[in-house]
């Protein structure tokens, strides 16, 4: 039986209902999985690109064919790789701050370069290697559905010294690991990188122990992660990206008061990076201490004010402490210095929605796909404000596809039964409600919602017993108040 003649002010009243406490999240405070919005994602493209070796004769050009050859033969079966040749030398004296320009020209997420030494019967390579990506970030949920970012400090420079006849040495190693990571095949990151600790001198090892826990973290190992940021401190204790990292992990545990621990240690260190400062505001954030999260993220803005992260973070605070126009300013601010976060639209959407302007979320929710379209979470709040505009096909569409990426997203399934219920196919709504609840039994707005179905059906006991569920399992004032509303007009009646 569906509800194709029920009396249309009937359903406008289960709409308005609906739309005001079962479409809007309540308060919610997990971990995302890394599933759920990519802060940022790279151009797919990993551009890895190597100036001329300098030396101290005329070989120079051998000797820089022959490290090109063999990083495009170990790099060879790592995706969509280009080892592209800058054409000049890079000097000491030209420096690091040459190589990153050069390589933010050319859009380069690695740089090569350095010198080499003759011997009496060796190339004797001395090689730097730059990364110029975007920090990795770990998506938490701090309330609401907002997304608050935890930066992960990676290093920025490595050197190797090799002998350049030596077989598959090191540095290919080491680069074809880097590489990977920066590609986000985290597993085979973790491979290679280990093969890389295998034959890295002493100077190197703490850097890519860290960098293989951060991949580890990445893939969701977290207490792999943590044995090599443990290992990494034990090779350099005053390493305060180690502790920063060391936090992260156990934020992503759910222990937020040992990530402040870890936090207050990269700080006693004299870090002068603002990611200590936004992952110990994280941390108060998912906490629900928003007032002391704003404090941090005052702090990373004072180390850096042109970190797109701390505005970010920062924005998520003001919004749950609603207030929505401070957290677009610095919604838009994070764009502003980094337009590629799809967890930045994300937010942004959030509180267009949060003010009612639907036509501007969707907006954002789109751009966010746009930059990660695998997310469901983006897909799913898109269909919420499409519902909110009487768009309901574009809404069941939406909350359709958030259920092909995530086949568990309780909520897309009990608002996509919502939207079924408002157009007059209550038995699809009532399916939904089902395998929402089957996915989350204490989903209480999920029972209310498919109680309203069964009375629009015809069958209050069950429509009742649902109601009654919900007075069981829900400590919402005014879902309480709504349920207990609808079953005294049920006794009037």
């Amino acid at each position: 039986m569906t509800t194709a003649h029920t009396p249309l002010p009937r359903l406008r009243r289960i709409r308005w209902y609906v739309g005001g406490l079962s479409l809007l999240l309540g308060v919610v405070v997990v971990l995302l999985g890394l599933r759920g919005v990519q802060d940022i994602v790279e151009p797919r493209k990993i551009i890895v690109l190597v100036a001329e070796i300098d030396g101290p004769d005329s070989a120079r050009s051998t000797v820089s064919d022959n490290v090109v050859a063999m990083l495009r033969l170990s790099l060879a079966g790592v995706g969509d790789v280009e080892v592209r040749r800058l054409g000049r030398v890079l000097t000491v004296q030209d420096g690091r701050p040459a190589a990153r320009m050069w390589g933010e020209r050319q859009n380069a997420r690695v740089v090569l370069w350095g010198r080499y030494y003759r011997t009496a019967s060796t190339v004797a390579l001395e090689l730097e290697a730059e990364l110029l990506a975007w920090p990795k970030m770990i998506p938490l949920s701090a309330a609401k559905d907002y997304v608050v970012s935890a930066v992960l400090a990676e290093p920025d420079h490595f050197t190797v010294q090799q002998i350049l006849a030596e077989e598959r040495g090191v540095f290919e190693a080491l680069v074809e690991g880097l590489t990977r990571y920066e590609g986000a095949d985290y597993p085979e990151a973790v491979q290679r990188l280990g093969a890389a600790l295998n034959q890295a001198p002493g100077s190197v090892v703490s850097q890519v122990v860290l960098v293989r826990g951060n991949a580890w973290l990445l893939s969701g190992e977290a207490d792999l992660a943590i044995a090599d940021y443990t290992d990494a401190l034990e090779l350099s204790p005053a390493d305060a990206a180690a502790y920063t990292n060391l936090g992260v992990a156990f934020a992503v545990q759910g222990k937020q008061r040992l990530a402040i621990n870890q936090y207050d240690r990269a700080l006693a260190l004299g870090s002068s990076q603002p990611a200590a400062y936004i992952n110990r505001g994280t941390a108060y954030a998912v906490g629900g201490d928003h007032q002391k999260a704003v404090e941090e993220y005052n702090r990373a803005l004072q180390v850096d004010p042109e970190d797109a992260t701390a505005y970010l973070d920062r924005g998520v605070s003001y919004a749950i402490l609603a207030d929505h126009r401070r957290a677009l300013t610095d919604f838009n601010r994070s764009l502003r210095i980094n337009p590629k976060q799809a967890t930045a639209y994300l937010n942004r959407g959030l509180s267009y929605a949060a003010l009612q302007d639907y036509r501007r979320a969707v907006a954002d929710y789109s751009r966010a796909l746009e930059i990660d379209p695998r997310s469901a979470r983006a897909y799913y709040h898109r269909g919420v404000a499409y519902a909110f505009q009487d768009k309901n096909q574009e809404a069941i569409d939406d909350f359709s596809r958030a259920i092909q990426i995530d086949p568990r997203y309780a909520d897309a399934f009990r608002d996509r039964g919502v939207t079924h219920l408002v157009v007059g196919k209550s038995d699809k709504a009532i399916e939904d409600a089902s395998r929402a609840i089957e996915i989350d039994p204490n989903d209480a707005r999920a029972y209310f919602n498919r109680g309203v179905a069964h009375i629009v059906q015809g069958d209050p006991q069950r429509g009742a017993d649902d109601l009654n569920k919900v007075l069981e399992i829900s400590h919402d004032p005014a879902l309480r108040k709504q349920t207990q509303d609808e079953l005294s007009r049920m006794r009037r009646e």
